[in-house]
């Protein structure tokens, strides 16, 4: 989801939202799965809404070898296996990266460790994109990145001012407080971590036999141009990575908009799939979901394309784009699912200038993505 540093840390420290709400405890990060189907194993997080995130991960088990969609973090990735390992001795023999985004390829480095035979793919973009990306966001967590990101957080908390110095509303330490508790948790694993690059590229689909059961793994652009998603069609699965994400859609600076309204709709035309995976959040049993979030893209795009028409400029165009009624369908009353819509459904600029005729909707366009989350 946007750009590679709104991708760093700093700026996911800054952004913070206004308002009143009840504080309430920090989300949930799974460490024991829901199994959706015979031998198919997510880990869910629940953590969509905050300043910093992490990816689902779900095990996939066969009877001669194990898939895993997605690494989040280095510490969930290692309660991950250390479940696995409880349950099987089967090794995994793929890691399937469904986008480049460090949320949901921190852990890389500790599968790795694990099983150092096992094959990585991912698309081309995301081989190409995460190695020039991935690294330096790597290094920053070397030195005392970590120690002072920890205490200009605690700081913030203890005496309740902002970034800028001003008093901080309720919302926003009551967020801090989370992200504290957070970063507390996590940053130090990530001194850890190491870039792996993909070892095997996947550019249409791929069709792996684990065992007694067949996964279908293939690119369906949208949230990257790079995505992938794997389908396991004997249980009725499938994992779309971040092309949907509850409770609230991510949009990126180089999503392309009008893939990803186009692999919605074939997603929903796979047969005899019972359950959707999302990227993040709660797994999803209706396509009811997927069709709001289909129609808000659908929505921002119309209104980049009227706009494009009218002959306004991206300003003007901004000033005009309505999404108030996705807003709504998506966060309801809530303050942490509005704020998430507001600083997560973004990209209206890529958009606008795929209206516009200035960017293609192919894998070799701006790579300046990830959201502020992504670090």
């Amino acid at each position: 989801m946007p750009i590679c540093l709104r991708a760093s840390l700093a700026l996911a420290l800054a952004l913070t939202g206004s308002g009143a709400a009840a504080s309430r405890p920090e989300p949930i990060q799974e460490t024991q799965p829901e199994e959706v189907a015979r031998g198919v194993f997510v880990f869910p997080s629940f953590n969509a809404t905050e300043n910093l995130v992490d990816g689902n991960a779900t095990i996939v088990i066969g009877a001669r070898a194990v898939l895993l969609v997605d690494a989040p973090s280095p510490r969930l990735t290692r309660e991950h296996l250390a479940w696995l390992r409880r349950h099987t001795t089967l090794p995994i023999k793929y890691l399937v990266q469904t986008h480049w985004h460090t949320d949901h390829t921190r852990g890389t480095s500790t599968v790795t460790d694990a099983f150092p035979n096992v094959a990585i793919l991912a698309s081309e973009y995301t081989r190409r994109i995460g190695g020039r990306r991935i690294p330096p966001i790597i290094r920053q967590f070397g030195g005392d990145f970590v120690d002072s990101a920890i205490a200009r957080v605690t700081r913030r908390v203890a005496t309740g001012l902002d970034p800028q110095g001003k008093p901080a509303s309720q919302f926003d330490l009551d967020r801090s407080r989370r992200m504290a508790g957070y970063l507390t948790r996590e940053l130090p694993d990530y001194k850890t971590q190491r870039y792996v690059p993909p070892t095997e590229t996947i550019e249409s689909e791929r069709m792996i036999d684990l065992g007694g059961r067949t996964v279908i793994v293939r690119k369906y652009p949208g949230h990257t141009p790079g995505d992938l998603v794997v389908i396991v069609p004997d249980g009725g699965v499938v994992i779309t990575g971040d092309l949907v994400v509850h409770p609230v859609p991510y949009g990126t600076e180089n999503t392309v908009f009008r893939k990803w309204s186009q692999s919605l709709v074939a997603l929903e035309k796979l047969p005899g799939i019972r359950t959707i995976v999302p990227g993040h959040g709660a797994v999803l049993h209706t396509w009811d979901y997927v069709r709001l979030e289909r129609e808000a893209i659908d929505s921002m795009m119309a209104q980049a394309n009227a706009a494009v028409l009218d002959g306004l400029s991206y300003e003007a165009a901004l000033a005009r784009l309505d999404m108030s009624r996705f807003r709504t369908l998506f966060a309801g009353s809530d303050p942490e699912r509005q704020w998430a819509f507001d600083n997560y459904f973004l990209g209206y600029r890529r958009a606008f200038d795929e209206a516009s005729g200035l960017v293609a909707d192919t894998d070799r366009t701006t790579d300046t993505d990830a959201p502020s989350h992504h670090y």
